[in-house]
């Protein structure tokens, strides 16, 4: 969630809402994100 956060794909306010409320959702809901950053060595 970080680089997503980071490149501007998630505000820092709705990463924050989103773990402060439900973070197994969260990460149902932006776990696609992960595929979209892993593997390039950042």
């Amino acid at each position: 969630m970080y680089k997503a956060v980071c490149r501007g794909d998630v505000t820092l306010d709705e990463a924050h809402h989103a773990f402060a409320t439900d973070w197994i959702a969260a990460y149902k809901h932006y776990g696609s994100l992960l595929g979209k950053y892993r593997g390039r060595g950042e």
